[in-house]
């Protein structure tokens, strides 16, 4: 009860104010769909940003890990040889360390293996303490003194091994700020039995071999990617770089994340204002730390905020314009509209709609007379087509007997075998059995393209062998072998253009027929090299294709084969199908059938 008060209420509401109600929930669903796409739109931008962000971070990783453990292990080559061994154990038995002869050797792999890596080592040497044996050579005449100044106490407990440090912790900052590189590979000496520290290899890598991959992976325009120590230490990266700018709350809470997570993969987390992502390196208590401030991260989202303001603006100026712009009386024409469509029953009545006010009103009361007018038609026309329909029907089942054909088939295979002549009369017998099969098709309305240019040779080679006064050629297009067609729709046109096309003019003429494929439809081509047909009689038959189906009034026998074809191939397919001629006297005449492309079910 109290549903149909409401809805008579509702209807009861002026339209304006319908419409209103009926476009507020449009308003907020306007309003909620475009909040979700603006928020969905900054959640599935920064996750790109942020993929981006840890893809440029663990490419760089790769790239510096790959590079210096290739450093790492032709260092490890280098310390393999005959001469480092025998000083390591004159070190460990506490013997004179090196001999003239190995210390040229060592000399001779130092610098083959710095003129080897010049674009990736800056410097290379050994200093053994108690000896003073000291040898240093680098490539851009960095300072040669290095080894004297390192705190050799520290590596106790490390001799005999490679090590990754940084000169900046190792050196004093005199010696460093003179130095072009800032990590270096170093291999304390050590006696075995004291674990007192004798000397040192040192490999000094050329900044250049890490800092190419770091300043080449910008993230955003405004971000950057810097070596970073454990310890909070900037090893190299750009000059006046975010992590030296942050502040000393800010970095220790870098520090907190990177020590407490302990990762040997990418980790990413928002400190303050900037998005960090960190992975290690294969440098012991160093990775490789990036730092991309958060504004830059919706930097390339201004499109979808422009987007987000041009969906709401153009809902709610479609609001207002349907509210206030539609006027009240646009329900009055509407109405007397209803009223005299009402009055309308039955098709036929000599009734009209006359409705006069907006243009769309008048369209559809003008659009209203003109449907009843063709309902009139249509129903007209339905009953004269379902009386053609049966009479083409009826003609076609009188053209599928064709007696004479029979008679004069027979007749000629009766005079063959009298002369002899048992092969052309068993193969003419053998066309006619072709010709008859697939011209009943046990019923079968639709037959395959294939079978139906089959049914043509058959015809063709059967007046052939009668006449042998003519050719013909039948090709069909690859990929039509699926593709189906009316029965014996092909076989008057073939006809007509033998016996009105050719053998009144020429005892030499050629038939071709061809099936083509155009798109989604089929051509299927009947032409002959004839005399063709006077302009006149062309006029004629393309006005008898033209008129109702099935009015065969006053038709010539050919007329009336082509009218069949195109009246069958309408019912079948539809009227934008039908038979087009192309002829020129004296040089033949071509005729077109198109049909849609149908393939036979399986």
């Amino acid at each position: 009860m109290s549903k149909k008060i409401g809805k008579k209420i509702f209807c009861n509401l002026p339209i304006r104010m319908v419409l209103m109600i009926s476009l507020f929930p449009f308003v907020i669903l306007l309003l909620l769909c475009s909040v979700t796409f603006y928020s969905s739109g900054i959640r599935q931008y920064t996750k790109l940003v942020k993929n981006n962000a840890e893809a440029v971070v663990e490419q760089c990783r790769n790239s510096l890990n790959r590079d210096l453990t290739s450093i790492e292990e032709n260092a490890e080559g280098l310390s393999s040889q005959r001469a480092f061994y025998q000083m390591r154990k004159n070190i460990d038995e506490g013997k004179k360390p090196i001999e003239p002869v190995e210390y040229l050797q060592m000399t001779t792999a130092f610098n083959s293996f710095l003129q080897h890596y010049s674009t990736d080592i800056d410097a290379v040497g050994f200093y053994l303490i108690d000896n003073s044996i000291y040898y240093m050579q680098s490539n851009t005449g960095s300072e040669k003194d290095v080894l004297r100044y390192l705190d050799y106490t520290s590596f106790a407990g490390y001799e005999n091994q490679w090590m990754w440090v940084s000169v900046a912790d190792v050196l004093p900052e005199k010696i460093t700020k003179n130095l072009s590189y800032e990590l270096a590979l170093i291999y304390p000496l050590g006696e075995a039995n004291s674990h007192e520290i004798k000397g040192c290899l040192w490999i000094a890598v050329r900044n250049q071999t890490y800092l190419n991959s770091i300043e080449n992976s910008k993230v955003t325009t405004g971000s950057d990617i810097v070596l970073f120590r454990e310890d909070g230490t900037v090893i190299s990266g750009m000059e006046d770089n975010l992590v030296e700018k942050m502040k000393e709350l800010d970095r220790k809470y870098i520090l907190q994340q990177v020590e407490t997570k302990n990762t040997k993969e990418i980790e990413s987390f928002d400190v303050a204002d900037f998005y960090v992502v960190y992975t290690p390196l294969v440098i012991g208590d160093t990775g490789i730390l990036a730092v991309i401030p958060k504004d830059e991260l919706y930097v390339g989202f201004s499109g979808y905020k422009h987007v987000f303001l041009f969906i709401l603006i153009a809902g709610l100026v479609l609001f207002i314009i349907l509210y206030f712009l539609i006027p009240e009386y646009f329900s009055r024409p509407v109405t007397q509209l209803l009223e005299q469509m009402k009055g309308i029953r039955e098709p036929g009545e000599d009734r009209k709609v006359d409705v006069r006010g907006y243009r769309e009103i008048s369209q559809i009361s003008d659009g209203v007379n003109d449907m009843m007018e063709r309902i009139t038609q249509l129903t007209e026309s339905i009953q004269r087509e379902m009386k053609a329909k049966q009479a083409t029907q009826l003609q076609y089942l009188f053209a599928q007997i064709n007696p004479h054909f029979l008679y004069n088939t027979l007749d000629c295979i009766k005079t063959l075998c009298s002369c002899n002549e048992n092969d052309l009369a068993e193969e003419m017998l053998d066309q006619l059995v072709i010709f008859y099969r697939i011209g009943v098709s046990k019923g079968k309305s639709f037959i395959p393209l294939r079978e139906e240019l089959k049914h043509i040779r058959a015809y063709l080679s059967i007046l052939q062998i009668r006449f042998d006064d003519f050719r013909f050629e039948i090709h069909m297009e690859e990929g039509l072998e699926q593709c189906v067609t009316l029965r014996m729709m092909l076989q008057p046109i073939v006809e007509n253009a033998l016996y009105h096309g050719i053998r009144p003019y020429r005892t030499d003429g050629t038939i071709y027929v061809d099936a083509v494929k155009k798109e989604d439809m089929v051509e299927l081509h009947v032409k002959d090299d004839g005399g063709g047909m006077p302009e006149d009689v062309l006029e004629k038959i393309n006005r008898s294709l033209q008129e109702p189906i099935c009015d065969y009034s006053e038709k010539s026998y050919n007329v009336y084969g082509l009218k069949n074809v195109q009246d069958r191939i309408q019912i079948a397919y539809g009227k934008n199908y039908k038979i087009r001629i192309e002829t020129e006297e004296d040089c033949g005449t071509e005729v077109i059938v198109t049909i849609p492309y149908e393939e036979e079910h399986k």
